[in-house]
């Protein structure tokens, strides 16, 4: 079987949540099935880290797609132009988004439905061909997967699919997340960023819906109300739209004690979680909440959203918030500052809930799926 891949957010050192995903799922696929081939497809020079087995063969599919025109482009125009080489049986696209020329089988992956419950948090051309073709890759796709029942629930019932057609491939933890136990390794990599103890973790895209303005705004309320000096470092690539949040950091009379980090490899989260007080996470919508997780994985104390995935993706080993509720974030992160019998409870539930997690299986559900498409085709 020749399967054809939507490879394009497999970026060396500048993975988000999609592209950890992409990657560790077709790692493990690629790795499991050899005697199939890969063809993955990129928009733009690739990094041979990603060509995991002899079976990927990589293709530079132009222009490089980051814009609604040049998305329209690339997966209408040259994509089915370059695939007529190759023939391939399947074709999987990661990333919300497909290819409506395309007569072959397909499997969409949707992260989440994000657009329709802040569709404000988006420039308008990308609102405007999120919102026009979404139903519509919905309806071309042979079968959609998805990251959790939170999402797959918004599908079905947002476009009234049948629930055969979606399924739920999970997640796993992503490579080089782990629980760092040398506090010497902790401590000399903090000092290299001049961060010191103690402090709050923030680990996301620097975006609206990440409500990274309530975040700080709920910091700023918790020290004047609380003698400490626990700092809030926020890390992540930049987003769009950060007014609220330069905002918010300017008028912060703390602002001295917010941390502002970059992009951060697996490696550095897992000193960053393993030092951290708590996590907090109060995005306004998740599709999943990898961070969740990752932290629970490394031993780090999570305060997480109550709303869409983010409940599902804690188990029971987090303590559930209101993100619209800034006091209630403010009392939060003061139980996590000054209740070490709660943030050991959390820690204690939060191994259990991460063990659960794994990309092998991810990779098995996905294979079940492309299976299931390739028999519908005979």
């Amino acid at each position: 079987m020749v399967i054809a891949v939507n490879t394009r957010l497999l970026l060396a050192n500048r993975l988000t949540g999609l592209g950890h995903y992409t990657r560790e799922i077709l790692k493990q696929m690629v790795l499991s099935h050899p005697e199939h081939v890969f063809i993955f497809l990129f928009d733009r020079p690739y990094n041979s880290e990603f060509i995991f087995a002899e079976n990927v063969i990589p293709v530079i599919v132009s222009p490089q797609a980051r814009a609604a025109p040049l998305y329209l482009t690339w997966f209408d125009f040259s994509i089915p132009k370059v695939l007529k080489k190759y023939n391939p049986d399947v074709f999987i696209s990661m990333d919300n988004f497909t290819s409506l020329r395309m007569k072959i089988p397909n499997l969409l992956i949707i992260h989440d439905l994000a657009y329709l419950h802040y569709p404000e948090h988006m420039d308008w051309l990308h609102r405007w061909y999120i919102r026009r073709y979404t139903p519509r890759f919905i309806a071309h796709a042979t079968l959609i997967g998805t990251v959790s029942e939170a999402t797959k629930e918004d599908i079905i019932t947002q476009f009234n699919v049948p629930p055969e057609k979606v399924c739920i491939t999970s997640l796993g933890l992503n490579e080089g997340i782990q629980k760092v136990t040398d506090k010497v390794e902790i401590n000399t990599f903090h000092k290299e960023l001049n961060i010191s103890w103690p402090y709050f973790l923030h680990v996301g895209t620097f975006q609206p819906r990440k409500n990274i303005a309530g975040l700080i705004k709920a910091y700023t309320l918790y020290r004047q109300s609380h003698t400490s000096d626990t700092k809030l470092v926020l890390t992540g690539d930049k987003g769009w739209r950060n007014k609220l949040m330069k905002e918010a950091l300017a008028s912060s009379p703390y602002r001295a004690d917010i941390i502002l980090l970059g992009y951060q490899n697996n490696q550095a989260l897992s000193y960053l979680l393993c030092g951290a007080r708590a996590l907090f996470l109060v995005s306004l919508f998740e599709g999943f909440g990898m961070p969740i997780i990752e932290a629970q994985k490394c031993g780090c104390p999570v305060v997480a959203s109550d709303v869409s995935s983010m409940p599902e993706a804690a188990g029971d080993a987090a303590l559930l918030v209101n993100p619209h509720n800034t006091v209630a974030i403010a009392a939060a992160m003061f139980r996590m500052d000054s209740e070490p019998e709660l943030r050991q409870e959390l820690i204690k539930k939060g191994y259990l809930n991460a063990a659960k997690y794994s990309w092998k299986t991810s990779g098995e559900k996905m294979w079940q799926m492309i299976e299931q498409i390739a028999k519908s085709k005979k």
